[in-house]
């Protein structure tokens, strides 16, 4: 069998575009508006017990998943605290990030065969897209941008594993839900288990090599919770889960606003924890924010008023839901400045988006809700059309679906607010996955016409 060549001329010529489309824009862009030079720490922890005790602070952690406050800590270490030189670690990675989701499209429109005018095209609007540029250059949230990329990777080799069932393309599948579940806690470590299921059943064969490496990998992504299960009883990468639950709610409800302790969830933890704990800066005190013990219990009031709710009121849940849903698909993902906190907030965003609010906000609103929506559909439609037919990516698809389902499920919260906009930041990949299968669609509909 011929070994596919995948630094052919072709493909050079289309780094060569892609490095003078993307260096010219981001060099005007950096002379034009700089870079977010302060990172806030909102949801991390404390900057100093993360620069003087990393490794406890990190243990002690039960609010957020760990791997990038422990990348913080260790840049805290070598940059000596310097806020500003890690900010701009964090713009180069970011850099690097969208360089990475530009190359990974290139190769998913590859696998695809899609037309090089389109491709070229293509790639030449995502190197220019503002919600792109908007989160390189903005460091809060920090995982926002790295969630993108990871998506896009694991669309990625999941296509490539349709192609060719590798046992490395699969590892890798294991090991970037890994990362995804200790960047952020709304890809949670099941996602493994349930992808491994659908590759077994669905794309390849079960052989015991592959279920170990999975296994293996599959409980390194539970131990954060097994961990936090053991020192705190919540079995979760994150404690905050009940929180996010009850945020769908309109009126928000008091215990699921931030900084809100009740003082029964301080006596709670005080009674449950006794003194095991409670000296411990990063759990207790100014230092422990938001992962103070009474955290915890203010997660599981905001859980139990959640299914409540849920189970009282069904359809006043639904309501929200779709309320949600509409607020979060008619706005830019870089809309998610406007709720963000006044530490490096970028003025020139705020000034472009008062502009066009002021004019155009209905129709702006309807015309994003409208081509999402035809996205959706459209994307629906295709893959429930290939379902009966020989397309080798039609497995691949009805996972992407049910994966994009769930994201969008878990991370539309928070009131309908502002924020809702960076939850389907991530879910960029899905537009992709459309015009691709679209083209396909129209490709293959042409050849069975002439033939």
């Amino acid at each position: 069998m011929k070994k596919i060549n995948y630094l052919d001329f072709y493909s050079i010529k289309i780094y060569f575009f892609l490095i003078i489309i993307f260096l010219s824009s981001r060099l005007f862009i950096f002379q034009l508006i700089g870079y977010n030079n302060t990172i806030d720490f909102f949801h991390y922890s404390n900057i100093e017990l993360l620069k003087s005790d990393l490794l406890k602070t990190i243990y002690y952690n039960h609010s957020q998943p760990l791997l990038l406050n422990f990348f913080l800590g260790v840049l805290l270490k070598i940059f000596d605290g310097n806020l500003e030189r890690i900010s701009l670690v964090f713009y180069f990675l970011n850099i690097f990030l969208t360089i990475g989701i530009i190359i990974l499209s290139y190769k998913i429109m590859k696998l695809f065969l899609i037309n090089k005018k389109i491709i070229y095209f293509i790639l030449f609007v995502l190197s220019i897209n503002p919600n792109f540029i908007y989160y390189e250059n903005y460091s809060n949230p920090i995982y926002s941008h790295i969630n993108c990329y990871l998506y896009f990777q694991l669309v990625y080799l999941i296509l490539r594993y349709s192609l060719k069932k590798s046992f490395n393309t699969e590892v890798f599948i294991y090991l970037t839900l890994l990362v995804q579940s200790q960047i952020w806690s709304a890809w949670q470590p099941y996602l493994i288990l349930i992808i491994f299921i659908f590759l077994k059943i669905f794309i390849s064969k079960f052989n015991i090599k592959s279920f170990l490496i999975f296994l293996i990998i599959f409980l390194t992504a539970l131990a954060p919770s097994i961990k936090n299960s053991l020192l705190f009883g919540s079995f979760a990468n994150s404690s905050w889960t009940g929180i996010y639950l009850s945020t769908v709610f309109v009126p928000e409800p008091d215990c699921a606003k931030h900084n809100y302790v009740s003082n029964d969830d301080i006596k709670n933890a005080e009674n449950n924890f006794g003194k095991k704990y409670l000296k411990e800066p990063s759990l207790w005190g100014p230092k422990s924010g938001e992962n103070n013990l009474a955290i915890i219990y203010m997660s599981k009031r905001c859980l139990e008023y959640a299914v409540n709710r849920i189970v009282n009121d069904p359809f006043n849940y639904l309501k929200n839901r779709t309320v949600q849903f509409f607020i979060s698909h008619s706005k830019l993902s870089f809309e998610n400045v406007r709720g963000a906190p006044d530490i490096g907030k970028p003025k020139w965003i705020i000034k472009y988006l008062d502009v066009l609010d002021k004019h155009f906000k209905t129709s702006k609103q309807l015309i994003i809700f409208g081509y999402m929506l035809t996205v959706y559909c459209g994307y629906l439609y295709i893959v429930i059309k290939k379902i009966n037919t020989e397309d080798k990516f039609k497995y691949a698809n009805i996972l992407f679906l049910f994966l994009y389902a769930y994201y969008i499920l878990v991370t539309h919260l928070l009131n309908g607010g502002y924020e809702t906009t960076r939850m389907v930041y991530g879910g960029f990949v899905i537009q992709l996955l459309f015009f691709v299968n679209l083209l396909n669609f129209i490709k293959n509909k042409k050849k069975t016409i002439c033939t």
